[in-house]
């Protein structure tokens, strides 16, 4: 800060109470900058809010730094030079613009640590959920019919496991964004293993993979860590019907493994049973993590979750104040400051309520007698969309 201050020929206690922060607010006194700042004997709790002001400075001077140590060092970052990365992410632009210069790419996933993906990849996301609520376009949102879209849930093909929270909406959003016919998706290695089998498979010109990112427990550590893939929908391959084919093959030879090793050769499995319909969910509350939940349980059981136009508008306003909701104010400028990982966040407790949701339901579903259930399904199914 000393340095900082001498450059402009001013004293450092002067310079912190310049501070945007405290544009439109009582200006600190020079005696509580000078106990914060050099009285290291003790932390002393009524001066938290500088302490915090003193953080935010020193984040941004460290930011300054990288960035100014990537210009000139161009092969640290050779398709964008630190400024106009700066200008082209945005992070705090509530904007909907599907553009590569902020999409992570493939060159980034070399660049960068799991750490600094998971933040690009978490900013990105949000911009694409915030456009697309913006514009009613989310899966989450009502069709004209009054039904948000539960059909055809993201899902990895291979593994069959439907993709959660902030990736369910990003990954439905990427596939309406490109007119792709469903929201079926492989990772790169799952493609190269197919590729092994299926020589001529490549992808159609000019496609490009997303990037996600999940947490994995490190046995070892203990600790949750990023984990990164990327993926590609079925339909960015030249092949689409040929790799499913092969994904189908694969799946028998797992159940006939399984088959094999856990009953023996003598063993026939029961005819399958056509999957009855899930449960219409109604609407019942427009808190985005209570709102999104429910959403995400009608996802899971493959059921309809029915929205009200103005339980959608009150829903939109919530979700999109809360994605860009202030978390603090830059010392330098007095800008405010988004946490870009506040979509996860709000995913994550629907994902909770989501659980309680299906919990609710399971117990329902028990006391409903059998003639119950079959004239529900019957009307269920006259409500296609």
């Amino acid at each position: 800060m000393e340095n900082t201050a001498n450059d402009p020929g001013t004293d450092v206690i002067s310079m912190i109470q310049e501070f945007g922060v405290f544009r439109n607010a009582e200006k600190p006194t020079t005696s509580e900058i000078g106990k914060a700042l050099y009285d290291k004997s003790k932390i002393h709790d009524e001066l938290t809010d500088l302490y915090n002001v003193f953080a935010w400075y020193a984040l941004e001077e460290v930011s300054t730094t990288w960035f100014m140590f990537l210009e000139d060092n161009p092969e640290f970052h050779t398709e964008l030079s630190a400024k106009t990365l700066l200008e082209k992410e945005k992070i705090n632009d509530k904007e909907h613009i599907m553009s590569d210069s902020i999409e992570i790419t493939e060159a980034d996933e070399r660049k960068f640590t799991p750490g600094e993906l998971a933040f690009r990849n978490a900013t990105w996301q949000r911009t694409v959920v915030s456009g697309a609520l913006k514009n009613g376009n989310l899966a989450c949102l009502p069709g004209a019919d009054g039904y948000a879209n539960t059909a055809q849930p993201a899902v990895n093909l291979l593994n069959g496991t439907n993709y959660h929270g902030a990736n369910q909406l990003y990954l439905k959003e990427h596939q309406r964004e490109n007119g792709f016919p469903s929201a079926e998706y492989a990772t790169i290695e799952q493609i190269d293993r197919a590729k092994q089998d299926i020589p001529d498979l490549i992808f159609r010109k000019g496609q490009k993979g997303i990037s996600i990112h999940t947490s994995e427990l490190n046995e070892q550590t203990n600790e949750f860590e990023p984990k990164h893939f990327r993926l590609f929908n079925v339909a960015q391959l030249n092949a689409p019907g040929k790799f499913k084919d092969w994904v189908e093959q694969k799946r028998q030879e797992k159940r006939e493994e399984f088959v094999q090793t856990n009953y023996g050769s003598n063993y026939e499995p029961p005819e399958l049973k056509e999957k009855a319909p899930g449960p219409e969910i109604v609407c019942s509350s427009t808190e985005p993590k209570e709102y999104l939940g429910q959403y995400l349980a009608a996802v899971s059981l493959g059921g309809k979750f029915k929205v009200s136009p103005e339980q959608a508008k009150e829903f939109t306003q919530k979700f999109g104040d809360a994605l860009f909701e202030k978390v603090g104010v830059s010392p330098k400028t007095g800008d405010p400051v988004t946490d870009p990982f506040k979509l996860s966040k709000i995913c994550n407790e629907a994902s909770t309520h989501c659980k309680t949701v299906m919990r609710d339901i399971s117990k329902t579903n028990k006391n409903v007698k059998p003639e119950q259930k079959l004239e529900q399904q019957q009307s269920r199914k006259g409500r296609g969309r």
